[in-house]
């Protein structure tokens, strides 16, 4: 019997990232049952229209940032009283999502792409006390844990996740992913009882990408893709390119980018990157998000990626990246943090890792 589908993310709002990314997975599958979306109230206009085209229901229930306290800074300056009311005002809405769906007696699967342990903790507070057996909750761990590959840990942070990892764990309904090895790791060290299993990445619907062809005597290079962001390295990316462009070895420099936030320190970037466009033609600026499909047929068509991250950032963050490197065996140039790095090695060599990573997202939600 086919399961319903419930996709339930707070933090999908703007077109771009990997909230927009499932939604074009999803998309891309051409699953035929019956799905629904419960996004954030200013999900993007497009996205909504093309959830409704592809005969999807949407559901706008949620009003939280999804990213209230993002990071360690946002998370240090507020007070426990503001986030437990955060948690209080986010487990109403789950309130609201939940009540429909356990009301529904058919076999029902939910699906939260990336929780933190504060969006766990209001999940928590809405779930029913009683299993009913007709609903899975599968939660995807992205976020660190506070434990770091080598077997340091953070203990405040550990000490918010563990209550709630324990909870998860514990219960009958809820099934635990790690979205990369990172968190894998981290699972094991943290000698639980309970197994942790591999998320299928929701980045693309793998099985109709397009296939990598020959790229000998085409030397593209891609140096941005994705969300401006500081830590991405879009201050540096104007001089980086210049460098790529004075090797007259590479044939072209492509860089995309989508502009989400009110960033003014990072205007100039935006203004000179398109000066250089105008006046290099070995040099493809693109503006705006691409589909799946688009991102894809331009790493399959590259010969490398040139990454500007901030090793200090991105050493405890999951990324994408290596996972797009990774099915297409694009090397990985630049700064490359280690945590990028450690990822794609892990890829390359544990076959039953790859596999799973990259298997159908919509039998993974039917098993």
């Amino acid at each position: 019997m086919t399961r319903s589908i419930h996709i339930i993310d707070p933090g999908a709002m703007e077109a771009g990232g990997h909230h927009f990314a499932l939604i074009e997975t999803i998309l891309a599958s051409s699953f035929s049952g019956d799905l629904v979306f419960h996004t954030h109230k200013n999900l993007d206009r497009r996205s909504f229209e093309s959830i409704v085209e592809a005969g999807y229901d949407v559901d706008t229930v949620f009003e939280q940032n999804f990213y209230e306290y993002y990071g360690q800074n946002a998370f240090d300056s507020a007070s426990a009283v503001d986030v437990l009311s955060y948690v209080a005002r986010l487990k109403n809405e789950y309130d609201k999502v939940l009540l429909q769906i356990y009301s529904n007696s058919e076999k029902q699967v939910c699906f939260y792409p990336c929780l933190d342990w504060y969006h766990l903790l209001a999940l928590r507070l809405a779930m029913p006390d009683i299993e009913t057996g007709h609903v899975v909750h599968r939660v995807c761990l992205m976020f660190d844990i506070g434990v770091a590959a080598d077997g340091s840990r953070d203990w405040d942070l550990l000490s918010h996740w563990l209550p709630q990892l324990r909870w998860a764990a514990d219960h009958a309904s809820i099934e635990l992913y790690a979205a990369d090895s990172r968190i894998l790791s981290a699972w094991d060290l943290l000698a639980t009882n309970t197994s942790i299993k591999v998320m299928p990445s929701y980045l693309a619907y793998w099985p109709s990408v397009p296939k990598r062809q020959d790229v000998k005597g085409c030397n593209t290079v891609l140096a941005y893709t994705g969300d401006v962001k500081a830590d991405k390295g879009f201050k540096e990316l104007p001089n980086v390119v210049r460098e790529l462009l004075a090797d007259q070895s590479i044939d072209q420099v492509i860089v995309q980018f989508t502009w989400n936030w009110d960033m003014p320190e990072l205007e100039s970037c935006k203004l000179e990157l398109r000066r250089l466009a105008q006046d290099e033609s070995r040099f493809g600026l693109f503006e705006g998000p691409w589909t799946h499909i688009e991102f894809a047929q331009t790493i399959a068509d590259s010969s490398a990626y040139y990454c500007t991250y901030d090793r200090a950032v991105y050493d405890g963050k999951s990324s994408g990246l290596p996972v797009w490197l990774g099915f297409y065996n694009v090397s990985l140039l630049g700064y490359r943090p280690k945590a990028l790095e450690d990822e794609l090695y892990y890829i390359e060599q544990h076959p039953a890792y790859k596999e799973a990573l990259y298997s159908d997202l919509i039998e993974w939600f039917q098993s």
